[in-house]
């Protein structure tokens, strides 16, 4: 018999919190028993019924893109309409003054930011990564959800899966896929929401 057969074997004879606790662990002492299971199946045994529809028991989060103001300049034409991303932020007369600055945006290569306030420059670089971040989401990039098993003792037992468009679960990632690449989990920046 493999060793993958033999160790399902082992853990569908104990109960829920025992195969936790089992492979919590087996994570942290590195035997890697378990790791071979693949993730579906190593889910499914420790309590996870449904990886794919994603319902209850799963934390959606999406990473913050960010980009400069001048390289989105550079990415993004008309130039001079980025100011519309503030608009609402910025009083009416200034707004229209950077209507007017930022018309000869659209000529230039490398756009002079300067004309912008140190606030308004902030604003602006906020409102870019929130426009990027929310179009990233609308189309089923970056979108990630957690289920987290923790076990009596031993380390918490984390699985990733990357949403897709249709909000349906991707790629899933097991504990031993996260402990060996954490990178994984995303930028130190992400904001998490909930379904």
């Amino acid at each position: 018999m493999k060793t993958n057969e033999l160790a399902l074997q082992r853990l569908q004879k104990m109960e829920l919190n025992d195969r936790i606790n089992t492979v919590a662990r087996d994570l942290e002492t590195r035997r890697d028993v378990y790791r071979g299971l693949g993730a579906e199946i190593l889910a499914k045994l420790l309590g996870i019924t449904d990886t794919y529809q994603l319902g209850d028991g799963w934390s959606f989060w999406q990473e913050r893109e960010t980009m400069s103001i001048s390289e989105y300049l550079r990415n993004y034409f008309p130039s001079s309409e980025v100011v519309y991303l503030i608009e609402r932020k910025v009083p009416r007369e200034r707004f229209e003054q950077l209507v007017a600055l930022t018309e000869k945006w659209d000529d230039q290569s490398s756009p002079d930011i300067s004309i912008l306030t140190q606030q308004e420059q902030a604003l602006l670089e906020q409102a870019i990564s929130d426009q990027l971040t929310e179009g990233s989401y609308n189309n089923g990039l970056g979108g990630r959800a957690t289920y987290t098993v923790t076990p009596m003792e031993g380390p918490t037992l984390e699985f990733v899966v990357f949403v897709e468009d249709d909000g349906t679960g991707g790629t899933l990632w097991s504990p031993y896929d996260l402990r060996e690449a954490p990178s994984l989990l995303g930028a130190s920046r992400h904001e998490r929401y909930d379904r």
